[in-house]
């Protein structure tokens, strides 16, 4: 796996950090990112056109 992905996979990684993941254009890495609990809301709102069903389940997720 890449360091990209595993740091867009790691739960751990600072909403800057995964912003910047996020612009990288890696569609596997937005994805995840996407999902990520520490995505900020600013970084999912750029992300829901490209990845809308990820975007909404990192939201259903958060209501659990």
């Amino acid at each position: 796996m890449n360091r990209t992905l595993e740091e867009a996979l790691d739960e751990t990684t600072t909403a800057e950090r995964l912003h910047q993941l996020a612009m990288s254009g890696d569609k596997k890495v937005c994805a995840v990112v996407a999902q990520n609990p520490n995505t900020a809301p600013d970084t999912l709102l750029d992300l829901f056109v490209s990845y809308p069903v990820e975007v909404l389940t990192h939201i259903l997720h958060l209501k659990k």
